[in-house]
């Protein structure tokens, strides 16, 4: 047998891997469309072509059924259900499109989710590529830790935040590199722009 065979016959479960290492939000992997996102994430409004959006506390309350009937127990748990993210409750999502293409989804989940969100993310990815410690402050004056973990892939970055708006809520954001990297250099321009204004 040639040696070049063995040696892809060596290489091939750690392509077949990679290609797996990729995170999706219910099997929608960033990429996929908005017709794709709604079908499968039906809980899920999609208000504008650039955005869909997912509030538990509303889009979890309601039947679908014309008569704004609530949902019961059994129904509710279903809901919260369909709309987890690496085995933990979403309190909030919003997707983010562009060109017609998913780029990015910004979870609001617990803060006691994240060790749950973040063990189950180096389940499958392993240690994360970052991890940034910061000090916070909230509205009172308490200064808490706060831990943003990072990984990284060609395709996709996974952050998760203990801490994100509130004290009582952490955020996880799954985005492509293209698209952080338009944020970041608008969030540079826009300094530089406001920098001139004074």
């Amino acid at each position: 047998m040639n040696k070049w065979w063995l040696l892809w016959l060596a290489v091939l479960p750690f392509i077949a891997q990679s290609q797996t290492d990729d995170i999706t939000y219910k099997g929608v992997p960033l990429g996929a469309s908005m017709a794709e996102y709604k079908t499968k994430l039906p809980d899920h409004q999609c208000l504008t072509v650039n955005s869909c959006m997912y509030l538990r506390d509303v889009h979890c309350k309601y039947l679908n059924d014309g008569r704004g009937s609530f949902m019961t127990g059994p129904q509710l748990y279903e809901c919260f259900q369909r709309n987890t993210f690496g085995s933990v409750n979403v309190i909030t999502a919003n997707a983010d499109f562009r060109e017609g293409r998913l780029v990015a989804i910004k979870f609001t989940i617990s803060v006691s989710a994240f060790d749950i969100l973040t063990g189950a993310a180096k389940e499958r990815l392993g240690e994360p590529t970052k991890v940034v410690d910061r000090t916070v402050q909230t509205r009172a004056g308490a200064t808490l830790e706060n831990r943003e973990m990072i990984w990284e892939r060609p395709s996709m970055v996974l952050s998760v935040e203990r801490y994100g708006s509130t004290i009582n809520n952490g955020s996880a954001r799954l985005i492509t590199p293209q698209e952080r990297d338009r944020i970041f250099t608008e969030f540079e321009s826009q300094k530089k722009k406001g920098a001139k204004d004074f």
